[in-house]
């Protein structure tokens, strides 16, 4: 076979005692550094434990083909770090069984699953198995997450995040579905993602399906606008963030640019002089009780005035209040 190949340079003029070969049948050999160091930058850098066996693997048959890994200086990085040890994790925790989990998605599997005992847990966090169809494992700001979509019990259809390392594998149920309906499953969890502030989706089912309707007043029902208002210093780097949201509007930019859509800078300045800068975005009610969401608020301090809505306003007033009480005890 390599006496046939060789001669027309389909094959490389070296044993190749391994079976197999990498290279530029697909890519130039830059291109392929360059895939290269995309799969390093992603298996070192979010400790992907999968991304780092392939790139383990990759690096080995590339040395084998007598590609040498780049060795150049690594240009781009993801900084995203993992806050979890996996080390440190129980054994039975998902984290530690992706190999499962990735065939059960891609199988479309019910899963049984429960939370690890002493892990933290948020509202509508339960304790005891429940059934689950996996979707899609995310690695979101410092931490791996299951999308999943509940089967069954009182969460049916609900659509939910939860960390693989709070999370483990109960008994096999040998069910299975269509990998149709696990795309159309995928396919609204993004689309509750989109629209949310952050990986929370809520605890109501029926909320979801209303804000996947197509009707638009289902949808507004389960909406809410928050206006914030922000002080020049700190207006100039959020008008920056115009993809933070999916549904933003703001005042004008204090520099004009006119590569910004007019439709996306079209509110009108406050009349607060301390506040003169208008921010609106429409979110899920559940926004409001996400804990990703009140952390941006709050990081901004005195720079902001939440104006609506009232909810809102008493939540973070509440948060303001007992973080003084705890410096002035």
């Amino acid at each position: 076979f390599e006496k046939i190949l060789k001669p027309y340079k389909i094959l490389p003029n070296f044993p190749l005692k391994q079976g197999y070969f990498a290279g530029t049948g697909i890519f130039s050999r830059q291109e392929l550094g360059k895939v290269f160091a995309v799969l390093q930058s992603q298996a070192k850098s979010l400790e992907d434990p999968m991304a780092l066996s392939t790139y383990e693997m990759f690096q080995q048959r590339m040395t084998h083909s007598k590609l040498d890994p780049p060795s150049t200086y690594p240009v781009r990085a993801i900084r995203n770090r993992c806050i979890v040890d996996a080390d440190s994790l129980q054994d039975s925790a998902l984290l530690n069984h992706l190999d499962k989990l990735e065939n059960a998605i891609a199988q479309g599997e019910l899963l049984e699953l429960n939370r690890i005992k002493g892990g933290g847990r948020f509202a509508g966090d339960h304790d005891g198995f429940f059934q689950a169809w996996p979707l899609q494992i995310v690695f979101y700001n410092h931490a791996w997450y299951l999308a999943f979509q509940h089967h069954g019990g009182n969460q049916d259809k609900l659509f939910r995040f939860g960390r693989l390392d709070r999370l483990f594998l109960g008994r096999a149920l040998g069910q299975t579905r269509d990998m149709k309906q696990q795309w159309q499953s995928l396919q609204k969890l993004e689309k509750l993602h989109e629209a949310s502030a952050g990986l929370f989706l809520g605890n109501s089912a029926s909320q979801q399906q209303q804000l996947l309707s197509s009707n638009k007043s289902e949808q507004s029902a389960v909406q809410v606008t928050v206006e914030l208002w922000f002080n020049d210093d700190m207006f100039r780097f959020v008008s920056e963030g115009t993809k933070r949201f999916k549904h933003i509007k703001m005042s004008p930019p204090l520099t004009a640019n006119p590569s910004l859509p007019k439709s996306l800078f079209s509110l009108p300045k406050t009349k607060d002089p301390n506040f003169t800068n208008r921010f609106q975005v429409i979110l899920p009610k559940w926004a409001l009780e996400d804990v990703d969401f009140f952390p941006w608020i709050i990081g901004f301090g005195g720079k902001v005035k939440v104006i609506q809505p009232q909810e809102l306003v008493d939540k973070v007033n509440k948060i303001g209040a007992d973080i003084c009480r705890v410096y002035q005890d």
